[in-house]
């Protein structure tokens, strides 16, 4: 003789068996689904972290860079005549090199030249 069981009969005989099995199956369950947060979450920090190291060096190599050479064309001369009195004079040239690969637009420059004292050399 062969009897068909329903949905509630097999209902009720599986689910008094997996009582304590059931509850940890939820618990392994609930155990990968934090470990695999953790792993998602350490994926995309790093993913993050090689966006920015990317978009760094896409600035560095693109943006514009330049170069420049200072020369002394004429020494510091004290006392020289000036519109205002006697002014200290130095003349120098700067050359200006673009070296990245941008061009570099509305370069200025300009030259702040500070005494320094040498050993031996007494400023009168």
């Amino acid at each position: 003789m062969i009897h068909q069981l329903g949905p509630a009969l097999i209902g009720a005989r599986i689910i008094p068996h997996l009582g304590q099995d059931f509850t940890k199956l939820v618990l392994l369950l609930e155990l990968s689904d934090f470990f695999l947060l953790c792993s998602t979450k350490k994926n995309a920090d790093a993913a993050k972290r090689a966006a920015d190291t990317a978009d760094k060096s896409l600035v560095n190599t693109q943006r514009p860079w330049v170069k420049i050479k200072h020369r002394i064309v004429k020494s510091l001369t004290f006392n020289v005549a000036g519109n205002g009195g006697p002014v200290d004079s130095m003349t120098v040239e700067d050359t200006i090199e673009n070296v990245g690969q941008s061009i570099a637009l509305n370069v200025f420059s300009w030259e702040d030249v500070f005494p320094i004292d040498t050993p031996g050399f007494r400023w009168v």
